[in-house]
């Protein structure tokens, strides 16, 4: 499936709609209030718990097993001749050396500058301006750093550190100061990992605690609700029927949220690559683009 499938993720809410309304209608007014306070509750409980147990979860991540990938990628590849090579990417005549530009940032100071000194002087000139060539350098910056944290993590997360380098670059010159130490790159893997990582690896981890958490306390809701529901012996009027209906487009309006949650997994696990799970088809939707926007906006 690709964006010419863009239909099928308003179809699941459109069905999930039906569906959560048809049962509501049919099992009663007093059992559907009843199952859309267990609904509410179990989304409100799980968008609050799965922050503060992802945030937890995230600093032992990122302490443990990513710090670990991202010094064996530092120790086992060239820093210099990385950045220098997306340096080259930006056509000037002359080619630069990575050992001189390594050496214009081990001292993690005024590092923008003095490259731009350095590759002006070295072709006699360049047509950029001054800040025109920052902002080529900062996006060499992001990629090369994109480009090593890919080469072990998943691409959602090297997208995301990019990002946040071109954002912010000169936090990025103390990296690539630290990056210079020939005897450890534990502090250089440290410092990505603490500066760039930490928010795409607790989003990840927030989504999976939240759709584990949401089917629990629905599962918990549904029971508690069938046994408050089980002596409902109202009659099926117009105004219960239309209560029930709005309630069971309530209750499907929590569960197309947890199947949002679910979809944006998938894309962050996919980098937005797959032929079905990709941002271009969700935006492309008329209705689940704004749950999936939610879910984003976390």
């Amino acid at each position: 499936m690709g964006v010419q499938f863009w239909w099928f993720y308003d179809v699941i809410v459109v069905a999930l709609a039906l569906v959560c309304i048809f049962i509501t209608v049919k099992r009663g007014f007093i059992k559907a209030t009843a199952t859309l306070v267990g609904y509410i509750l179990a989304l409100f409980l799980s968008i609050s718990l799965s922050t503060g147990i992802a945030d937890k979860l995230a600093d032992s991540a990122l302490k443990g097993n990513r710090i670990k990938d991202l010094t064996f990628t530092l120790n086992e590849n060239n820093y210099a001749e990385e950045l220098t090579g997306q340096i080259n990417n930006l056509k000037y005549y002359a080619k630069p050396d990575y050992k001189v530009i390594q050496d214009i940032y081990s001292t993690g100071e005024n590092v923008d500058y003095n490259i731009y000194i350095y590759i002006r002087n070295l072709n006699n000139g360049i047509p950029d301006t001054e800040a025109e060539f920052y902002d080529k350098l900062h996006e060499c910056y992001a990629v090369s750093a994109s480009n090593f944290i890919a080469k072990r993590l998943n691409l959602y997360t090297a997208e995301c550190a990019a990002e946040q380098i071109k954002k912010n670059p000169t936090t990025y010159w103390e990296f690539l100061r630290l990056v210079c130490d020939v005897d450890t790159k534990q502090p250089a893997a440290r410092f990505l990992a603490d500066n760039y990582l930490r928010e795409p690896t607790a989003t990840y981890i927030r989504l999976i605690v939240f759709v584990a958490l949401f089917v629990v306390f629905l599962l918990l809701s549904l029971f508690i609700s069938t046994a408050f529901g089980r002596n409902d012996h109202t009659e099926k009027g117009f105004i219960t029927v239309s209560f029930s209906i709005l309630i069971g487009a309530a209750k499907a309006a929590a569960v197309v949220v947890a199947v949002a949650a679910v979809i944006r997994l998938n894309v962050i696990t996919g980098s937005d690559k797959m032929l079905f799970f990709n941002h271009e088809a969700i935006d492309s939707t008329y209705i689940f683009k704004y749950f999936y926007g939610f879910v984003k906006g976390w």
